[in-house]
């Protein structure tokens, strides 16, 4: 077993390369532009790029591979991101309104002050991901998969979490009150502080909690 201060000298010497590659990719930026470019000669594998104030919008970007890109004040609204790839990506101030994200993946994603509202994200998967001060105002996250996800000051108004999965999930800060929640799997969830849900929903048994580790967070109204 390893001792504590081998784990910590690891998790440095992991921050440190994570800083090294963060760096090296901000030196050698990708414009719009250029990914569209790319993108029509038939290219898929974006992996680890950085992009920064830039506009992806209304652009078809199916099937694209954006694992640890790093995105930071990106416009990605009504595009056609269906099946795209973000795991382990860093995204900062981004924009994905309107935009078609139907299987997509943000497997262990960090997400900081980026809107989804009115995206399409059925079968998405955010398992892992971070969610901070994210708003997936009337999204529809029907089936989706947020198997031990961070909820942290999202805004779900009107969202659709119909048949989703969030086993394990962290919840801080969340209103389920104007939320369609009918058979989501709430297993193992952490509800940590001010998560709110219609009295009526829980009462009527819409709300299932099963085997939940922490309720200490929740209010019903």
């Amino acid at each position: 077993m390893r001792n504590p201060i081998f784990n910590q000298i690891h998790r440095d010497f992991l921050r440190s390369k994570e800083a090294a590659r963060v760096m090296t990719a901000k030196e050698h930026p990708f414009t719009a532009e250029k990914i569209e470019k790319l993108y029509m000669r038939g290219r898929r594998d974006f992996r680890g790029i950085y992009v920064g104030n830039a506009k992806l919008r209304d652009m078809d970007l199916a099937g694209i591979d954006f694992a640890k890109a790093i995105f930071e004040s990106v416009d990605f609204s009504n595009s056609d991101l269906r099946g795209a790839n973000f795991t382990h990506a860093n995204i900062k101030d981004a924009n994905f309104s309107y935009a078609n994200l139907g299987g997509a993946t943000f497997d262990d994603a960090n997400l900081e002050n980026v809107f989804f509202n009115y995206a399409i994200l059925e079968h998405a998967d955010f398992s892992r991901a971070k969610l901070k001060q994210v708003s997936l105002v009337g999204a529809n996250l029907e089936r989706a998969f947020l198997i031990f996800t961070r909820f942290d000051n999202a805004n779900v108004d009107n969202a659709k979490f119909r048949e989703a999965d969030m086993m394990g999930t962290d919840f801080r800060n969340v209103d389920f009150r104007n939320v369609d929640i009918e058979n989501i799997n709430f297993e193992e969830s952490h509800f940590l502080d001010n998560v709110i849900f219609n009295k009526a929903d829980y009462e009527s048994k819409k709300i299932k909690f099963g085997i939940t580790k922490d309720l200490r967070g929740v209010k019903f109204v």
